[in-house]
């Protein structure tokens, strides 16, 4: 029986090598609208195992696994899901008991690309320094400049003792009893976004599901102001001090923004110059044109992201039509932009990016369904909303 212990990561598949899904055939990629987003390990013919944050807020009818495979999003056998079982003590916000059994359509046919992998037994112990396997396809690098792996990417870390674990996320998240922790506790190998929900594997057997990680510091960022090129010229000023909004919620992207404080001032220039924020209340109006700017994704399955800063206007919508698209996943800290014929949005790479109105920064590009998808419109974190307005102005006194 299989003990529910979660994975949790301590510092990116970053040093991961490429890998061959006849190696790890158990291995699958979880897609919405086509577009993968995390992973989940074969159980059997017609069961799968991910994590619940994974498939939180999804129906049946917008996901599906892709098996057989080793190139993300191509090849291999894709099959519908029919049931999607979270834990019933799952919660969103601790993500404890992080765990979903999927139910599929159809069976998976079985063979050297495709099989199950066994659960390891009830109550596993596994020793500090345990060696462990996570395979997916996640982002290669914390900046995430690559954007997703094309090719499944393979690592081995060792796994962490409770004790550590618990110091290592201090104030950061609380470590319960069905969670374990495994990585290397300094910059090297781990999971990352996209990963999550796929295998940890110790010996062959199925020991955890990836689950979540917050071991980034401030110390671990830079931004790069008053350049237009990716990676080059202007200014780079490292990162002090991170305030993440404390309701944030990952799984829901609620209340997601974030503050950083930087070691030194900017240097203003014709090239970097501060934006006015929207006033508290102060709902933008529907139809008005809205300017997204950012080095994402040009199209939704292009890996390469652009060299050149990149921009486009899209209309503000009803939050009537942003429910239509999302339901009560819209709150009301967000808004939606775009065309519900699709063509035009913000895209992977994008996320973090300022979307304005008439030079004042309305918002913050936080998510959404694919890219540039038919009836699915971007999804902006709205500043002008009293919480968060009061939030930036207690933070940063603007």
């Amino acid at each position: 029986m299989f003990c529910y212990l979660i994975v949790l990561a301590l510092v990116a598949l970053t040093l991961g090598e490429k890998a061959k899904i006849t190696d790890y055939p158990y291995q699958l990629s979880l897609e919405g609208l086509g577009t993968h987003f995390c992973g989940a390990a074969i159980i059997g013919e017609k069961w799968a195992l991910t994590a619940a944050h994974c498939v939180d807020g999804f129906t049946t009818d917008n996901i599906a696994i892709r098996a057989a495979s080793e190139v993300v999003e191509e090849g291999g056998i894709k099959v519908q899901i029919k049931t999607m079982h979270k834990h019933n003590e799952y919660s969103p916000q601790t993500l404890d008991y992080d765990l979903a059994i999927l139910e599929l359509a159809t069976t998976i046919p079985f063979g050297k690309n495709a099989s199950s992998i066994p659960l390891v037994k009830e109550n596993a112990f596994f020793p500090e320094n345990t060696t462990a396997t996570i395979t997916g396809w996640g982002f290669l690098s914390v900046s995430s400049k690559l954007g997703l792996s094309r090719y499944l990417q393979v690592t081995k870390v060792p796994i962490v003792s409770k004790e550590h674990c618990r110091k290592a996320y201090v104030g950061k998240g609380r470590i319960t009893d069905n969670m374990i922790c495994a990585g290397i506790m300094e910059d090297g190998q781990e999971n990352c976004l996209g990963d999550t929900g796929g295998p940890l594997v110790i010996n062959g057997f199925l020991a955890g599901i990836v689950s979540w990680s917050s071991g980034f510091q401030a110390s671990d960022f830079l931004i790069r102001v008053g350049s237009s090129i990716v990676d080059q010229g202007g200014q780079v000023i490292n990162v002090s001090s991170i305030f993440q909004h404390p309701k944030f919620e990952y799984n829901k992207y609620d209340y997601d923004l974030s503050l950083l404080k930087l070691t030194s001032n900017i240097t203003l220039t014709p090239n970097s110059t501060a934006i006015p924020l929207n006033e508290s209340d102060n709902y933008i109006k529907v139809g008005t044109e809205a300017t997204i700017t950012g080095w994402g994704m040009l199209k939704e399955h292009d890996l390469d992201l652009p060299a050149q800063l990149q921009v486009v206007t899209v209309p503000v919508l009803s939050i009537e039509v942003c429910k239509a698209a999302y339901g009560e996943d819209i709150t009301d800290r967000m808004f939606c932009a775009g065309y519900l014929e699709g063509g035009k949005d913000s895209c992977l790479g994008d996320s973090g990016g300022p979307i304005s109105v008439n030079n004042v920064l309305a918002g913050v590009i936080s998510w959404g369904i694919g890219c540039a998808v038919p009836k699915y419109p971007g999804v902006y974190t709205n500043i002008s909303n009293p919480i968060l307005r009061e939030y930036i102005k207690e933070v940063t006194g603007i």
